[in-house]
């Protein structure tokens, strides 16, 4: 056996034969006329793509591992060509050294394929010391772009809490509106109906809170992943602060949970405890309130109301649970870190 060579997928062969030739890459194939299959090459690399319209960028997981003299030099000149695009995830990560005596860095293209590019560390040109201004200049550039991040998040959760309030103050308000309207007309006539607009306004509205509480969870993350990788640069411009850090200086998922717990690792009471938990209980049972309502008011027993609406609140709770799970895996797939937490040193690790 001579030699293996990765197939990635290509979502558009003109637009990977464009990415590839501004990094360097030459078409050693056949014209795309001629073949739907690219075969790429630059220098001793070569990497085979083939055509496929239905690849979705942002769940791709096709990935190969490139070796190289240089990481460093590399990075340099791609990272001028490489810009970002959140549409297909295209981007390229900083250059780490790993204590596996790699120094590697990474380059998503447009068609989402994962390319991890690494050079021995004994065999790469080692970087020119800076200046003190130039590293001062770069922790006043960290700490500027920290504090906005705690503001950001801090008026995130602000804002939030507000909603939540909100939306609690207007259930509350709500049943007691039906309470009243039911001692009104002896629940019957048209307080069917005006219970069932009443409770759909709040269903209406609590699936608007439950949006942007969900929406805020996931900024929270981000807010705190991006803070990690913050600290992370505080400890590459003086690692001695590295074990004074109770916060996760790794900008990877388990970074991100220690950060969000120092001490100890959480267990489910953070996810039972939640505001996202809280609001997903409330609305489940007020869908199960308006199809309760809707089963009473149409005429059919009590029994069935009270089974159906458990039924469609204990669905709800369950469907909005499941996308809240959904939604933080996906958050994961295609995010790639600067540090791992394999990277630490062992003081760092749990």
């Amino acid at each position: 056996m001579n030699r293996a060579v990765p197939i990635l997928l290509s979502r558009d062969l003109p637009e990977t034969l464009g990415f590839y030739t501004a990094l360097g890459f030459e078409n050693r194939g056949a014209p795309l006329p001629t073949w739907e299959y690219l075969i790429l090459g630059r220098g001793d690399i070569e990497l085979h793509f083939s055509g496929d319209p239905t690849v979705d960028p942002l769940r791709s997981a096709s990935m190969c591992y490139l070796y190289v003299d240089d990481a460093r030099a590399l990075h340099d000149e791609w990272a001028r060509i490489v810009v970002p695009d959140p549409t297909t995830g295209s981007r390229i990560t900083p250059p780490v050294d790993t204590d596996f005596g790699l120094r590697e860095f990474a380059v998503v293209d447009r068609s989402g394929n994962l390319l991890r590019v690494g050079s021995f560390l004994s065999e790469a040109v080692p970087p020119i010391p800076e200046s003190d201004a130039a590293l001062a200049r770069r922790a006043q550039i960290l700490a500027t772009e920290h504090w906005g991040l705690l503001a950001a998040r801090g008026t995130a959760q602000s804002e939030v809490l507000t909603r939540i309030t909100i939306f609690l103050t207007l259930v509350s308000a709500g049943l007691v509106t039906i309470g009243l309207l039911g001692q009104a007309t002896a629940f019957e006539g048209w307080f069917g109906g005006a219970a069932i607009a009443i409770l759909a306004f709040l269903a209406l509205v609590g699936l608007m809170t439950q949006t942007r509480v969900m929406n805020v969870s996931e900024e929270d993350m981000m807010y705190v992943v991006a803070m990690n990788r913050l600290r992370s640069a505080y400890v590459d411009l003086d690692p001695t602060v590295a074990d004074i850090f109770l916060a996760a200086v790794a900008d990877d998922r388990p970074g991100m949970e220690r950060t969000y717990s120092f001490l100890r690792r959480r267990s489910a009471s953070v996810l039972l405890g939640s505001s996202m938990m809280l609001i997903i209980v409330v609305n489940a049972c007020v869908l199960g309130l308006v199809a309760g309502a809707v089963i009473g008011t149409a005429g059919g027993s009590w029994g069935w109301a009270v089974g159906v609406g458990t039924a469609i609140g204990l669905f709800a709770a369950i469907a909005f649970f499941a996308y809240g799970g959904w939604t933080f895996r996906h958050t994961w797939q295609r995010y790639v870190p600067r540090r791992r937490t394999a990277d630490q040193p062992p003081w760092l690790r749990d």
